[in-house]
């Protein structure tokens, strides 16, 4: 069979745009009555509260957090609250058992959905916010007065008014195991970060950068570093305390955590300003060995070209055989001189993967050349590398992405040609809940304003797996009974497995591992392979899903088979699994620094760093296809052309279940089974060449283009005759990818919804087989499998349509959002039929020989 090029769809046709449907529940909520029953001494409190404050130094009222808890959600009555003079601050979904008053009707297994939404207030705006309230209960029915409307909504569906407190700010951060393990290792010193609350006025700004300098200084501690991000709302402070300050601290917060008021609290914990007190970011890699290989295996020429993937990471080692002229590496705060060679291991490993792939022998590929910038320090222990920590890691990340693309003071950019951005690296102190972290904020505006790819790992759990399976028992165990233990164990601990950030970034491909290598073997005679090599999520992998409930991670990429040794002391009836971490198989092969003076030494690495950089090695791939392919059309610029890269690589994934494991509980809805697959596997296993070349029985095609609100493009896909009249199997599967201009001030926050529609597909092809349309819609991928059997007739010029809707979705949207699309039509093998020579005719692409 040989391989065919893909092909380009002719411009898309302007058509009005197909609705989505949307299903709103039935709820049932209080009456007036029950409303001043349940919420009057709230009420009364927060009124009361503002009594026996003082001004500030500098003249200013005083204010306060308020929190509102309620269904209604804040985009609707924000303006009218500023008119109040509530100053809108942050806003989050939440949930809540049901009980009498807030039920959903028919579904009482559901939680209820709840947003949680923060103002600052003066007591003159809380005065007129009761007063609206009680004109409310007096007359529920009577006409809102102008520009009240929507906040005599909320009161209706009001659950709970507080104000924002030192339970907030330090409950479920993980600051009190920070300071624990700092005050454990002996430090004198602790430094950890405070996210204040954002405020759009540059005075009260300052005012608040005061109030925190005062409080800190209380603790007799200092202010380290400070950012200040307009673009996604974002303050915050890096602080460092003495270890004697902290003892306070700590008591106070643990008096919260038992539901206790504290004797007395640190200031900082009592500060207006305060959103949140966290660890400071721990972003780092394990400690590897560098015992390793020597490796002389052949490597292909030096590519020429300036490199359109860059790599944030440790700092790799330029020199090392494989990467030698390959890497351009920009080091302006100077971190070279921290390192000794032994310690560029993930930098090396990373640049190495990027920039060859897998290293195995007769693994022989394209090699792409890569711009480097260090953002990570080695740790004083061990190999580990490590965020600085003196500044704050997002603005240290801001910072290298503005010198790539935009420049540095007065230097010009660094790599302005760089369109692919790998972040094989995330904070463990930052697992995703409900708030996007603000570097996943940072990631997603830069994406927006730049239109870059940004391809980010998912984070690895290196802890244990403990498996219902007897500990004798385990190598006996069948592979479905032995796997579906592993994963059991896996779902079971799910809170403690949750995505790193920036993985919930909205624009990203966030990237998953899955057990595979091109290693035969388990490595040691102990060690154990618990997926028994069959290609399923890794063990090792982080798991969804994303924000607003999307798909993430968006794909897996192998990550090497991370095999595990039996623990010494099992619980009883079950069997304790440790990870093995060596620099030997199995795992792929990459670079890393060896000996003294070697420069040729490799090891084998496992987990999501590894398949994050083999998606950017493959999104730079099809880069350069893509910008091949369509330099001659107009209607193709370079953000286009990002987003069509990204669908391309997402077009590539493919669920695969050999055990057929994921069948599940047939009692649990369908829609659930997937959405519990999603978590786990992403849109699935990328397969490469399903991104680089079609066949004579696999026709792929791309498009795009830009799409302001409200607006569609159709494309029509020739239907070759020889599908007509037979029932052969056959497979459509269409990938829509776009990068979306974001509302911080909203919680939808993705403020662009792009969809497909199509008038045909469900005439010729059944429903879809993998993630739906509702599971597929929530990011910034939708990707769509339909298989069929059925026999269908097909006329002489048949086309199938596929229509791309755009809607707004967070607030207005005025902008045009760029996207891209890849659609592939595929029969089942061994048929004898060349659709791709039929639909290329249909098209009238001539073929253009292959580079």
């Amino acid at each position: 069979m040989s391989d065919r090029p893909i092909l380009v769809l002719p411009k898309a046709t302007s058509v009005e745009r197909v609705a989505g449907r949307s299903f709103v529940p039935r709820e049932r909520y209080p009456d007036p009555a029950r409303q001043q029953e349940r919420l009057k001494a709230s009420l009364d409190h927060i009124r009361s509260s503002f009594e026996g404050l003082a001004p500030s130094m500098h003249g200013l009222e005083p204010e306060f957090v308020v929190v509102f808890e309620a269904k209604r959600s804040l985009e609707d009555v924000a303006k009218q609250a500023q008119r109040l003079g509530l100053e809108w601050l942050a806003e989050w979904d939440t949930e809540a058992d049901q009980d009498d008053d807030f039920r959903v009707l028919g579904k009482p297994e559901e939680r209820f959905p709840l947003r949680v939404f923060a103002v600052m207030s003066e007591q003159r705006a809380i005065d007129r916010l009761i007063s609206l309230w009680n004109r409310w209960q007096a007359d529920p029915k009577a006409s809102a007065e102008r520009g009240t409307g929507k906040i005599l909504d909320l009161f209706r569906t009001l659950r709970a008014i507080r104000r924002w407190d030192a339970r907030d700010r330090v409950l479920d951060t993980g600051i009190l195991e920070s300071w624990r393990e700092d005050l454990a290792i002996g430090s004198e010193t602790s430094r950890f970060e405070v996210e204040l609350w954002y405020r759009s006025n540059s005075a009260k700004r300052e005012d608040a950068s005061r109030a925190i300098g005062r409080a800190v200084g209380e603790l007799r501690g200092a202010v380290v570093s400070q950012c200040v991000l307009g673009a996604i709302r974002y303050h915050g402070v890096l602080v460092e305390c003495p270890r004697a300050s902290l003892d306070q601290a700590i008591e106070a917060v643990e008096e919260l955590e038992n539901d206790r008021r504290p004797s007395s609290q640190p200031s900082l914990m009592l500060c207006e300003d305060v959103m949140f007190i966290r660890p400071r970011s721990q972003v780092s890699t394990e400690p590897t060995a560098i015992l390793a290989d020597d490796d002389r295996s052949p490597l292909g020429d030096v590519p020429t070209q300036e490199p359109v993937a860059a790599l944030l990471d440790g700092l790799p080692m330029e020199n090392h055989r494989s990467l030698r002229g390959l890497l351009h590496v920009d080091d302006p705060d100077g971190f070279e001189q921290h390192y000794a060679a032994s310690q560029q291991v993930h930098g090396t490993s990373m640049a190495s993967l990027i920039c060859n792939g897998d290293l195995a022998p007769d693994a022989v590929g394209p090699r792409i050349p890569l711009y480097a910038r260090p953002v990570l320090r080695p740790s004083p222990q061990g190999n580990a590398e490590r965020a600085p920590d003196d500044t704050l890691f997002v603005d240290l990340v801001h910072r290298a992405l503005r010198r790539i693309v935009v420049g540095d003071g007065d230097e010009p950019p660094a790599a302005p040609q760089v369109r692919i951005i790998n972040l094989s690296i995330g904070d463990e102190s930052r697992a995703f809940s409900r708030e996007l972290s603000p570097l996943a904020r940072l990631l997603d505006w830069f994406a927006w304003e730049y239109k870059v790819v940004f391809v980010v790992s998912a984070g690895n759990h290196t802890g244990n797996l403990v498996i219902d399976v007897e500990k004798q028992d385990v190598e006996a165990c069948e592979d479905g009974t032995l796997i579906e233990a592993v994963f059991s164990a896996i779902a079971a601990d799910r809170s403690q497995r949750r995505i790193l950030a920036p993985g919930e970034s909205v624009n990203a491909l966030t990237v998953g591992a899955s057990h595979e290598d091109a290693v035969d073997g388990n490595g040691g005679p102990r060690d154990l392979d618990v997926l028994r090599g069959h290609p399923y999520p890794s063990p090792v992998t982080r798991i969804g899903l994303g924000y607003m409930r999307s798909v993430k991670p968006d794909l897996l990429m192998p990550g090497g088979r991370q095999t595990y040794r039996k623990s010494v002391i099992s619980p009883p009836g079950r069997c304790g699994l440790e990870p093995v971490t060596s620099p030997f198989a199995p795992g792929l092969r990459a670079a890393c620094p060896g000996k003294a003076g070697e420069t040729a030494a490799v090891a084998q690495v496992r987990g999501t760093s590894v398949s994050t950089a083999l998606t950017t090695r493959l999104a730079a791939q099809v880069f350069q296809l893509v910008r091949d392919l369509t330099s001659e059309h107009d209607a193709f610029d370079d953000s286009v052309v990002n987003c069509i890269v990204k669908a391309l690589v997402v077009h590539a994934a493919r669920w695969r279940d050999p055990l057929g494991l994921w069948d599940g509980d047939e009692d649990q809805h369908w829609t659930r089974r997937r959405s519990g697959i999603a978590a786990l596997a992403g849109f699935g296993v990328v397969d490469p060449e399903l991104a680089l070349l079609a066949t004579e029985k696999r026709v792929v095609l791309i498009g795009g283009g830009h799409l302001s609100k409200d607006q569609a493009h159709r494309y029509e896909v020739p239907m070759p005759e020889a599908l007509g009249n037979v029932n052969w199997r056959r497979r459509f599967v269409t990938t829509l990818a776009w990068i979306t201009p974001v509302n911080m001030g909203s919680r939808k926050y993705r403020k662009a919804k792009l969809s497909f529609s199509s008038s045909s597909a469900g005439d010729w092809f059944d429903s879809t087989t993998q993630a739906n349309e509702s599971l597929a819609g929530r990011g910034t991928v939708s990707h769509l499998h339909r298989l069929s059997q059925k026999r269908i007739i097909i006329p002489e010029d048949g086309a199938l349509d596929v229509q791309v809707n755009c809607s707004e979705d967070a607030g207005k949207l005025s902008e045009a959002v760029p996207y891209g699309v890849a659609i592939t039509l595929e029969v089942a093998e061994p048929i004898e039929v060349d659709i791709h020579t039929a639909v290329r005719a249909r098209l009238g692409v001539p073929i253009r020989p292959r580079p």
